[in-house]
């Protein structure tokens, strides 16, 4: 038997971030943000989170490069992630 031919492909560009918080609730917070955002945008990214932090990677979803869908989401993203504690 013949090992498949992985061929060679193009990285496709991606963001990864990582939102580390001072407490379970202010994590919670972000990600039910995130979820409204998501919701709202019918856009999501890959989430996954630990008792304090959330990391997000957003790719370009096989274009060359991340697009307005994308650079939107991030600024929102962003600016929750810049809000203290409630």
């Amino acid at each position: 038997m013949a090992p498949a031919d992985m061929g060679t492909t193009a990285q496709k560009p991606a963001l990864h971030w990582r939102f580390d918080f001072g407490s379970y609730g202010e994590a919670r917070r972000f990600l039910d943000q995130l979820a409204d955002l998501s919701k709202r945008d019918s856009y999501y990214p890959n989430i996954n989170f630990g008792k304090t932090y959330v990391n997000v990677s957003i790719d370009a979803e096989g274009q060359m490069e991340l697009g307005e869908r994308e650079a939107a989401f991030i600024q929102e993203m962003k600016a929750y992630a810049a809000q203290g504690p409630a």
